[in-house]
């Protein structure tokens, strides 16, 4: 089985899942699938794979406009093999053509008969066809500046890829409504972009939809808060400054990073927008000469937040805990040599009533900020589930208030920080603490994701909000 056949069988796998696509699991593939192929043709499966998911809704509507037959009463395999064919028929330039078409065709034949591999190559060579050019990314790509978003934005005959340049078609097959276009264009939920032009406006919701289609680097914080920007000596080769002090770009190999980390145990993969929080909620207590003497990080994840606080706090306690299992687990192994973090279950929370200064809680959120990294979050996105987990952040932030210690005026604060540019679970939601508490926000602030397609990695970072809100 060559790179394309892998690439078409898990696709196969993903096709019944849609919305709800498995992009973190790998359980959509066969354990060790790729293990036959050469280095080269692995890293072509894995580039299809990736293509695909990425530009799911592009790809669809592109094929769908050459398919007679409904496309839900498509059997999976055919939709499989007509999906990743067309993937590398838009969107891979050295790829040939007839390759891509006759290895396609190989394998539907072999899934299904022959009359499906008669379809999948009249539908493939179609899209072919349909391709009439590609314009390349201008230089430099810094953002999502309008201009730049105009090549294809207002066209129905364009689609944008992740490098920043754009496929253009031979005729307007996408759709005329502007929010659909958009959905398409950028593989965003259609309910997702629609809900982005009405509570952050066309052009907004424009960038961030663009800012999606990014391909993210991995970004290292260095270590320490006020780290210099520039790589140590002799690393170069592995690290290439980010535009935020404090922070790099991994340029290494992948396989190489977890011996680096290990090797610098102040340094951590996290994106300077999630470092933002704890960044200012440390400034802010120095500023104000405060000391907390115990936080708590209660939705802890992995870990990288509690990391950054214990560094951030050298002299605070900082105590640690997440609901999923798992991530328990390596949250305890990853602070297991920081001598003042503990790692607490949730069930023994109520036993910290009252004894906690700062309650840090970066909530479940829709993720709408870092949607270039959660390709899964945004084809799922719907008004059903902001709902739920609005209504979840509650819940959390009442649950940890009651930890807080409030027997002096001004000592008890909560954090609020989320991944998401969605003011109803930014704003809205530190303002009802803040309600709910007879407290005030004393700061807060909101990062738009930043870069475009095309732009260099070190312009790159995510989206997120956070706010201090001092209980009354």
């Amino acid at each position: 089985m060559g790179a394309r056949a892998v690439a078409c069988a898990r696709i196969r796998a993903q096709v019944p899942r849609f919305p709800k696509l498995a992009f973190d699991a790998r359980d959509s593939r066969s354990a060790g699938d790729d293990a036959h192929l050469d280095a080269r043709d692995a890293a072509l499966a894995d580039a299809i794979e990736q293509c695909t998911l990425r530009h799911w809704l592009a790809i669809e509507c592109v094929v769908r406009a050459h398919v007679q037959h409904p496309w839900l009463t498509v059997q999976p395999p055919l939709r499989a093999a007509l999906m990743t064919g067309a993937a590398q028929l838009l969107f891979f330039d050295r790829l040939p053509a007839h390759a891509v078409v006759d290895e396609t065709v190989a394998w539907t034949k072999a899934q299904l008969h022959r009359g499906a591999g008669g379809m999948v190559n009249a539908v493939l060579r179609a899209i072919a066809a349909l391709r009439s050019g590609v314009q390349d990314a201008p230089e430099p790509v810094r953002a999502a500046e309008p201009a730049t978003l105009a090549r294809w934005s207002g066209r129905r005959d364009a689609l944008p890829a992740d490098d920043g340049r754009v496929i253009m078609l031979g005729r307007e097959i996408l759709p005329a409504d502007p929010a659909e276009r958009l959905s398409v264009q950028t593989s965003h939920a259609r309910a997702l972009i629609a809900h982005w032009r009405q509570t952050l406006g066309a052009d907004r919701a424009l960038a961030v939809a663009a800012h999606g289609l990014c391909r993210p680097p991995t970004v290292i914080a260095l270590g320490g808060e006020h780290a210099s920007v520039t790589p140590s000596p002799g690393e170069d080769s592995l690290l290439a400054p980010h535009q935020e002090t404090g922070f790099a770009v991994w340029t290494g190999p992948h396989g190489a990073l977890e011996p680096w980390l290990a090797e610098h145990p102040t340094a951590r993969v996290q994106d300077p927008a999630s470092a933002a929080a704890v960044t200012a909620l440390a400034a802010h207590c120095e500023q104000r000469g405060e000391r907390p003497r115990r936080i708590i990080d209660a939705c802890a994840g992995r870990g990288t937040k509690t990391v950054q606080l214990a560094h951030a706090f050298p002299d605070s306690h900082v105590i640690a805990t997440d609901p999923d299992a798992q991530r328990m687990r390596a949250l305890s192994a990853r602070c297991a040599h920081l001598a003042n973090v503990t790692v607490v279950d949730t069930d023994q929370l109520g036993t910290l009533a009252g004894t906690i200064d700062i309650a840090v809680l970066d909530v479940p959120c829709t993720n709408t900020g870092t949607l270039a990294r959660r390709l899964e979050a945004r084809y799922r996105w719907s008004d059903d589930e902001l709902r739920t987990l609005r209504r979840m952040q509650r819940e959390i932030a009442e649950h940890h208030a009651a930890l807080l210690d409030r027997s002096v005026t001004g000592r008890a604060a909560i954090l609020w920080s989320t991944c998401s540019v969605d003011p109803t679970e930014n704003r809205e939601q530190a303002s009802w603490i803040a309600q709910m508490s007879r407290g005030t926000i004393e700061m807060e602030s909101m990062r738009w994701p930043s870069g475009a397609p095309g732009s260099a990695p070190a312009v790159y970072s995510d989206g997120s909000y956070h706010a201090l809100v001092r209980l009354g």
